[in-house]
């Protein structure tokens, strides 16, 4: 079952990238703007070990409407190098731009591999470090590559997650940004004897020859199965650009179990 739905899914945003010509430069939007917040369905940060698992995520605007889709896979080994090392693979599936009243359609032009390791968990700390590569199949952006490290704290009902990622492009343009640093704090509360949990989350963005822009996140999620998760949000983007408008963003968050099995 799990190699069938990575086929399809690599067909899909690998394969569809022929279906719409490039953007105009003009038309090119923030790298940042157009990411899904990432769920913790298992831990606090990787899934389980042996399992798939895919996000569909739905970022919509007055500007842009965006939905992003995120495989995840953790191979269940037991040496302690290589355990729990999560390998993702994220892409933009479909992406809609409307500057000044004209819409733009483009499918699967941004792709992101990267993998996430902790290297230290107890207690309900934990931290991790995320190697990660951008690659663009149109247009004039050269890849990008880069890494975030992540922080987590949960005990009871409350957790509280913040990363720090940097990005850097193998060669800088007017559309793709020499550096880029990405600054997060996401806090999380269950509600007690209820599947409901409320969200905030609070970013930093600054781009090389772009001013600063902040996004701030506040939703819930709803715990619908042990495997299946569904969240929604509304989020200010771009404070402090001049710019500062509303999203509203959605998505379904679903573990397939392990790989070769029928069930979980």
């Amino acid at each position: 079952m799990g190699a069938r739905l990575v086929s399809a899914f690599l067909l899909l945003t690998l394969g569809g990238t022929s279906a719409a010509g490039a953007f105009p430069r003009a038309h090119r939007i923030r790298h940042s703007s157009n990411r899904q917040r990432r769920i913790y369905t298992n831990d606090i940060f990787t899934i389980e070990p042996g399992t798939v698992e895919i996000e569909f995520g739905m970022n919509a605007g007055s500007d842009l409407l965006s939905v992003p889709t995120t495989l995840k896979y953790e191979p269940d080994l037991a040496s302690p190098l290589l355990r729990q090392l999560e390998f993702s693979i994220s892409s933009d599936t479909l992406t809609v731009v409307d500057p000044r009243g004209q819409s733009v359609t483009q499918f699967a032009d941004q792709h992101t591999v990267a993998v996430l390791r902790p290297f230290f968990q107890r207690d309900g700390v934990a931290f991790a470090v995320q190697p990660q590569s951008t690659f663009f199949t149109r247009g004039q952006e050269s890849p990008r590559l880069g890494t975030a490290f992540l922080a987590g704290w949960s005990r009871g009902a409350h957790s509280l997650t913040g990363n720090v990622s940097w990005s850097a492009a193998t060669h800088s343009s007017p559309v793709d940004p020499a550096h880029e640093f990405d600054y997060d704090l996401s806090y999380v509360y269950s509600v007690r004897r209820s599947r409901l949990s409320l969200l905030s989350d609070v970013q930093w963005t600054t781009q090389s020859a772009l001013p600063a822009a902040g996004f701030v996140t506040a939703g819930v999620v709803i715990r619908v199965r042990r495997n299946l998760l569904l969240d929604a949000a509304l989020r200010q983007q771009d404070i402090g650009t001049g710019q500062s408008h509303t999203h509203m963003l959605a998505g379904v968050t679903w573990n397939l179990g392990r790989v070769g099995h029928s069930g979980r």
